[in-house]
């Protein structure tokens, strides 16, 4: 496996294109880089303490109370989402420092469900 990499600017349009090659078992494939992913955002990466939706729905359950100790693997809350109960599970050990939702309230990708200590 091989792997190379071009830079070119575009006077004209004043902008940046990289084009990349992967070369494996002969084959190259090509690729160029967008402006956009050029000036990206850096990801943030993981906070273990805050346990979100993975996908939009409604809260069903609230399985915890703030205060309350969990083990890894314990239902959190039920999220319902295209009619199919979600069971979100805690993703370590840790007490409950905060429920951000209430029963009944719709939650969008990625939002806060619980804050863990």
């Amino acid at each position: 496996m091989k792997f190379t990499s071009k830079s070119r600017k575009d006077s004209a349009s004043k902008t940046e294109e990289i084009t990349t090659s992967l070369h494996i078992d002969g084959v190259t494939y090509k690729t160029r880089f967008t402006e956009k992913y050029l000036h990206r955002e850096n990801f943030k990466g993981f906070n273990d303490n805050i346990i979100n939706a993975k996908m939009p729905g409604i809260i069903r359950k609230i399985m915890v109370n703030a205060g309350d100790i969990v083990k890894t693997g314990d239902v959190i809350c039920v999220l319902d989402a295209m009619k199919m109960n979600n069971e979100i599970l805690c993703n370590k050990d840790a007490s409950i420092k905060e429920i951000c939702v209430r029963i009944g309230q719709p939650v969008v990708k990625g939002q806060n469900l619980v804050i863990l200590t």
